[in-house]
C-alpha cells in the first residue's frame, strides 16, 4: 500500500474546512533574538600573538562591517535556522490572511538611537508572533565592545532593540556565564508587561565542523556559530522536578578554554534567585550598578558546596539596604517560590551532536524526573564521561566538583 504524499483535492474542499486545516497547522518554536556579524565574533575571539595584532581588530571588524554588512550592526535571527520561515505565511492568500491576525511583519531594515549611537537593526525574519516566538537576549553587548561605530557608549545595546517590549509574552534569557551580572540587570524583565513565560536557554556543543572548532577542544556554542548550522530546540527537565544529564553539569562543553562551565543546574538556581529579587523584592535596582552586591545574593540563594561555595547566614545579605523583600527572609523563600511567570529550560544543540548524544551515547537530552532511576543515569554519566576522555583528552581536566 503506498503512502499519501499528495492530497490533489484540497482546493476543491469548502473554503470553511480549508481554513479549519490551515488553522491547524503547528507553528514552530523559534528563539527569535539579535545577534552580531558572525564574521566579526570570529575576530574578536582570535587570539592575538602580540599586541599589534590586538589592536589591528578593531580595524579588521570595521573592514568587514563596510564590506559585508554597511546596512546593518546587529541582526534578528531565527533560532533553528530552518524555522524562520513559516509556511502557511508563504504558501497562498487564504493560509497568509488566516495567519496574519497573528504575525506582524517588521521593517527589513530600521535604525535605532541608542545613548546617542545610531544602531543600523536588519531583520532577518520575515514575520514575527508576540504570542509564540520566544523572544531571547542571547548577548550583553555594546557598539563599542564589538562593532567599533564611532564615540564611546557605556549602555550595552537593549537586547529587545527594534521590538515592542509591551507586547513579547514569551522571553529568553541565554545562559551567559561572563555576562551574567550585564546581562541580568539588562533583560529588564519588570519592563515586559505582557510576560507569561520565561525560558532560560543553554547553548549546546559547537559543531565540529565549524571553523573556530579545536582538535581536543570540546567547547559550548555561540548564538553567532548557531546560525551557520541546522540545530533543533529540546526542551529541559527543570532542576526543580528532576535532573538534567551530566553533559549539561560536571560534563558540559566549555564556555572558555581554560575554564571549567559551571553546572547548568545550579546556573539555573542562581538564574532564579535574580529573577526572584527583581519580581518580589524590588532589589534590582539597587544591586543595578554593584556586582559584588549581585554575587552576595548569588551566593545566598545558592550556596550548598562548602568546598567552594560557603553557606552564608540564612537571612538575605542585601536587607534592608538593597533589598526591600520579606523581613529576614532566607534561601526558603526563594526555594520554594512559585513565579507569576511560567518558567522552563530550554536546549539549542546542532542536529548531528543531538544524534552523537542520544543515539551514540545514550544521552537523555531533556534530562531525568523524578523519581530519578539512580543505577541508569550514574551509567549516563559514564558513557558521558569516557566519550569526553577519549574524544577529548587535550582540554578536559576531571575535577570532582571543580566550578567556575
Amino acid at each position: 500500500m503506498s503512502t499519501l504524499t499528495e492530497f490533489t483535492y484540497f482546493p476543491q474542499l469548502p473554503a470553511e474546512l480549508r481554513i479549519e486545516i490551515w488553522k491547524l497547522v503547528p507553528e514552530p518554536d523559534r528563539l527569535i533574538g539579535w545577534v552580531p556579524c558572525s564574521n566579526c565574533e570570529d575576530i574578536c575571539k582570535q587570539r592575538p600573538n602580540c599586541r599589534e595584532e590586538e589592536e589591528a581588530k578593531p580595524l579588521a571588524r570595521q573592514q568587514c562591517m563596510e564590506e559585508n554588512h554597511p546596512d546593518w550592526l546587529v541582526k534578528y535571527v531565527a533560532h533553528p535556522r530552518k524555522n524562520a520561515i513559516f509556511a502557511p505565511l508563504h504558501a497562498c492568500r487564504e493560509s497568509r490572511e488566516v495567519w496574519m491576525t497573528k504575525y506582524f511583519q517588521p521593517p527589513r531594515n530600521v535604525t535605532v538611537n541608542v545613548s546617542g549611537t545610531e544602531i543600523p537593526v536588519k531583520f532577518n525574519v520575515p514575520f514575527l508572533n508576540y504570542e509564540h516566538d520566544v523572544f531571547t537576549m542571547f548577548g550583553a553587548w555594546s557598539s563599542t565592545s564589538i562593532f567599533d561605530v564611532g564615540g564611546p557608549m557605556e549602555a550595552p545595546v537593549e537586547p529587545f532593540i527594534g521590538l515592542d517590549r509591551s507586547r513579547i509574552q514569551h522571553g529568553g534569557y541565554c545562559e551567559i556565564m561572563d555576562q551574567f551580572f550585564p546581562a541580568s540587570t539588562l533583560f529588564e524583565v519588570n519592563e515586559l508587561p505582557a510576560l507569561k513565560r520565561l525560558s532560560l536557554i543553554t547553548m549546546g556543543p559547537q559543531p565540529q565542523a565549524d571553523k573556530q572548532q579545536e582538535p581536543g577542544v570540546l567547547m559550548q556554542m555561540t548564538p553567532c556559530t548557531a546560525e551557520r548550522y541546522d540545530c533543533q530546540i529540546v526542551d529541559l527537565v527543570s532542576p526543580e522536578v528532576g535532573e538534567n544529564s551530566a553533559f549539561m553539569n560536571e560534563s558540559r562543553p566549555r564556555a572558555h578554554r581554560h575554564t571549567k562551565q559551571k553546572k547548568f543546574d545550579l546556573f539555573y538556581d542562581e538564574w532564579k534567585a535574580w529573577l526572584w529579587h527583581v519580581a518580589e523584592a524590588d532589589a534590582h535596582l539597587r544591586i543595578k550598578s554593584n556586582a559584588a552586591s549581585w554575587w552576595k545574593v548569588v551566593k545566598f540563594s545558592v550556596a550548598e558546596n562548602a568546598a567552594h561555595h560557603p553557606r552564608t547566614a540564612e537571612d538575605c545579605p542585601l536587607y534592608p539596604d538593597r533589598c526591600t523583600g520579606p523581613a529576614g527572609h532566607g534561601r526558603c523563600v526563594i526555594d520554594h517560590w512559585e513565579s507569576k511567570y511560567e518558567l522552563s529550560c530550554k536546549y539549542l544543540v546542532e542536529d548531528k551532536w543531538a544524534n552523537v548524544l542520544q543515539n551514540d551515547i545514550g544521552v537523555k537530552l531533556g534530562g531525568w524526573q523524578h523519581p530519578i532511576n539512580r543505577e541508569e543515569k550514574n551509567k549516563e554519566a559514564a558513557r558521558i564521561r569516557d566519550y569526553v576522555d577519549d574524544n577529548y583528552q587535550g582540554i578536559w581536566q576531571w575535577v570532582d566538583d571543580d566550578e567556575e
